[in-house]
């Protein structure tokens, strides 16, 4: 595989990803909610879940866009976009997992 190919292939991985994860929470918060460490998060509240799960349907097109053109500005921001855009929830991770039980 090419490097520009190694390069698409990532990025679309990264854009599916995204989708799954807007898709599942924007049709199905209750069920997202149900996943073990989602659950030790404060009391459910779907406008929430669905406030989260937009953007990240947002930054699917992003990366989509990237893989589908490959315009070097747009592939360099979309994958920083990616952390930048998820850094919140992994800062926060760790108090979370504090107070699940082992």
């Amino acid at each position: 595989m090419s490097r520009r190919g190694g390069l698409r292939a990532g990025l679309g991985l990264l854009a599916g990803a995204q989708v799954l994860l807007g898709l599942r929470i924007l049709l199905l918060p209750e069920l997202f909610w149900k996943w073990r460490w989602v659950s030790y998060l404060p009391p459910y509240n779907e406008h929430l879940l669905r406030d989260f799960g937009v953007p990240s349907l947002a930054l699917a097109v992003v990366l989509g866009a990237a893989v589908a053109t490959m315009e070097r500005r747009l592939v360099l921001a979309a994958p920083a976009a990616h952390p930048a855009s998820s850094g919140r929830i992994w800062c926060s991770t760790p108090s979370i997992c504090s107070r699940c039980p082992r």
